[in-house]
C-alpha cells in the first residue's frame, strides 16, 4: 500500500482575498444597506479536532479526508496533530501515517493561506479542506493505483477581499471593498467613490461572493446636508443606480464591469488591483486594532458613516478612514489616513473634485483640497467617537458617536 511519492510543487491554494493607492483617496456605505444584526456578531463554526479532524490556523481550516483501497475496503483518515500548522493522516492504524498535511499563512507573500500534502500511499483518497470562516471548500483527489506527487496549492482559500482597489492609471477614484458575511453568506460590500460632472459622488452596494466573483446590487443616495445639524435621516432618498460585478483573477488583481440604470452614467470595464491590504489580525485586546476594521455609523443618522481599515506600513500600524456624507443635498466624501497610537488616530483628510465619471474620468483633472482633520477614538471594541476640525465653507466642525455596523470575515476581536 505504500509507495514512496515524488515531490512536486503546486501553487495555487488558499487566497487571502484582493484589495488597493499612494496618498489613499476612498469612500462609505449609507448605514441603512446593511442590518447591523446580520452582518455584526457572526458566529464562525471553528474546526473542533477529534480522531478524524485536523484543525489548523488557529482553528480556522479543518482537513478530513476519505480512502479506499484495492480490495474496495474504505474508511476515514486517522488525524495526528503535530503542530498548528502541520498534522498527519493514517488510513489504516494511527501509528502508521501516510499522508502529511500542512497549512500555511502566505498572506504576507501573496495575500493567500498555501496548503501542502504528500502521501506514501498509492491507495485512492478524498482530501477535503474547509476554511470555517468563510465556508470555502477545496477538494484534492489521488485515483486508485496513482503515486501522488507531493503537492503545494498557494492560491486555495482567500482570507478576504478587503481594503482599498483601483486602476493605476485613472488614481483619483477607487472601490473600498469589505468582505463580511450576510445570512452566512459571504458577501461583498463595495462603495465606490468617484466623480460626476465635476462633484464627488458614490454608489454602493452588496452581493454574495461565490468562485471569484460577486454581482453587486448598486443604490445612490442624497437629499440632505451635512452632519450632525444639517443633516436628516427623512430627508435621505435611496436611488437604484445599476450593478457592479467584480471578477478577482487573484488576491491582488480583478475585473470590475458596471451598467446603470440612471442616465448620465456610462457603463463601462476595467482592471484594478489591490492598493491597500488589511493588517493581519494579530488578536490583541488593547487598543485601535486590526479587529476594527469595517463600517461604523451612528444608528440615529442611517444614510451616512464611515469605512475604516487598519493596515500597516513597515513597523507601524494606521488606520485609513473614509466618510460618505453629503452637504447640501448633494454627495460627498471626505478620506485619510494616519497613525495608530493607542486608542485613537488623528489624521489630516482630504475631499477631491474636477473630473467625470469613468470613462470621462481624467486624473490630471482631479484637485484634491486638505479639508480638515479627522480623528477616530475608540470607545470599545462595538464604540467609537469621531470628531473632526475645517475652514472649508459649507462645513462645521463636530462629533459624533458611531457603532460598528460590520465585522470583515478573519477580522473579528476577541473577547
Amino acid at each position: 500500500q505504500g509507495v514512496n511519492s515524488p515531490p512536486l510543487t503546486d501553487t495555487s491554494a488558499f487566497a487571502t482575498c484582493p484589495l488597493n493607492k499612494s496618498s489613499v483617496t476612498s469612500a462609505h456605505t449609507p448605514a441603512n444597506q446593511v442590518d447591523p444584526s446580520k452582518t455584526m456578531n457572526n458566529t464562525t463554526n471553528a474546526c473542533v479536532a477529534n480522531a478524524n479532524t485536523l484543525c489548523f490556523i488557529n482553528n480556522r481550516f479543518s482537513v478530513t479526508v476519505a480512502w479506499t483501497d484495492f480490495q474496495e475496503n474504505s474508511g476515514t483518515g486517522l488525524a495526528s496533530s503535530i503542530t498548528d500548522q502541520s498534522g498527519l493522516f493514517g488510513f489504516f492504524n494511527s501509528d502508521s501515517p501516510e499522508l502529511l498535511i500542512n497549512v500555511y499563512d502566505g498572506t504576507s507573500t501573496n495575500g493567500y493561506y498555501w496548503f501542502y500534502f504528500s502521501a506514501i500511499s498509492n491507495v485512492e483518497f478524498s482530501l477535503t479542506v474547509t476554511d470555517t470562516q468563510t465556508g470555502v471548500v477545496r477538494n484534492y483527489v489521488n485515483p486508485l493505483g496513482t503515486s501522488p506527487p507531493a503537492t503545494l496549492d498557494n492560491l486555495a482559500f482567500a482570507a478576504g477581499l478587503s481594503g482599498n482597489w483601483y486602476n493605476p492609471e485613472q488614481s483619483g477614484h477607487g472601490l473600498q471593498l469589505e468582505f463580511i458575511k450576510l445570512n452566512g453568506v459571504p458577501t461583498v460590500l463595495a462603495a465606490w467613490y468617484v466623480f460626476k460632472e465635476g462633484e464627488p459622488i458614490w454608489v454602493i452596494g452588496l452581493g454574495s461572493y461565490e468562485d471569484n466573483r460577486a454581482l453587486l446590487n448598486m443604490s445612490i443616495t442624497g437629499n440632505t446636508g451635512f452632519p450632525v445639524e444639517n443633516f436628516s435621516v427623512d430627508e435621505v432618498e435611496t436611488t437604484e443606480w445599476g450593478t457592479l460585478e467584480l471578477i478577482f483573477d487573484s488576491s491582488s488583481e480583478a475585473q470590475m464591469n458596471w451598467s446603470s440604470v440612471l442616465p448620465g452614467f456610462t457603463e463601462g470595464s476595467m482592471p484594478i488591483q489591490r492598493l491597500t491590504q488589511v493588517a493581519i489580525n494579530d488578536n490583541q485586546s488593547e487598543g485601535l486594532r486590526t479587529c476594527h476594521s469595517g463600517s461604523w455609523y451612528n444608528p440615529d443618522q442611517e444614510g451616512h458613516g464611515f469605512m475604516v481599515q487598519v493596515y500597516r506600513v513597515a513597523a507601524e500600524l494606521r488606520l485609513l478612514m473614509t466618510w460618505y456624507t453629503y452637504v447640501e443635498g448633494k454627495q460627498y466624501w471626505i478620506i485619510g489616513n494616519g497613525l495608530i497610537e493607542g486608542d485613537h488616530a488623528a489624521m489630516p483628510v482630504y475631499a477631491g473634485s474636477g473630473t467625470g465619471f469613468p470613462t470621462d474620468f481624467d486624473p490630471e483633472s482631479v484637485e484634491f483640497i486638505e479639508w480638515g482633520t479627522m480623528t477616530f477614538e475608540l470607545i470599545d471594541d462595538a464604540n467609537a467617537k469621531v470628531s473632526w476640525q475645517t475652514d472649508v465653507t459649507g462645513f462645521s466642525d463636530g462629533e459624533i458617536e458611531v457603532t460598528k455596523l460590520s465585522e470583515l470575515i478573519g477580522y473579528g476581536c476577541i473577547p
